[in-house]
């Protein structure tokens, strides 16, 4: 029941999410996210930038801890480091712009705070991201339960 199937292939050639792999998926991702803010506010606070660059370099900083952490503990990945990465990090590179352009949305369009933004970004970019990372990057087969 914790399984989302979305294909019809038969069961062993299915990919899928997992309610439990997202769980770790998003321990693993408050790391990162942790990485993320400190650049963030170290940046804003600290270093005197704009609260976008701080979120794009941030951003990046994350990412890559992120990977690491998932590609050895979320996933048990047996792909080839080299195709996982490449593949995650494109996905970074799309969350990356996407969560730029809703920061800048929020901040610019709306006057949100940008602590309160971030927030916002963070968990449309941790749904977006776990998604696409499940099915494609690491493309984990459905285990069979019978």
């Amino acid at each position: 029941m914790n399984d989302i199937e979305v294909s019809r292939l038969p069961r062993d050639k299915q990919v899928g999410i997992s309610v439990w792999q997202f769980l770790l998926f998003a321990v693993v991702g408050a790391v990162g996210t942790l990485v993320h803010y400190a650049i963030l506010f170290s940046l804003v606070e600290y270093g005197g930038q704009a609260p976008l660059t701080g979120t794009i370099i941030g951003s990046i900083a994350g990412a890559v801890v992120n990977f690491v952490l998932n590609h050895k503990f979320t996933f048990q990945s047996q792909r080839q480091l080299s195709e996982t990465a490449s593949r995650f990090m494109l996905i970074a590179g799309v969350s990356l712009v996407l969560n730029a352009g809703l920061m800048y949305l929020l901040t610019h369009g709306t006057r949100f705070d940008y602590r309160i933004a971030q927030l916002i970004v963070t968990v449309i970019t941790l749904c977006f991201n776990y998604v696409t990372n499940a099915l494609w990057t690491f493309g984990q087969k459905l285990r069979n339960r019978n």
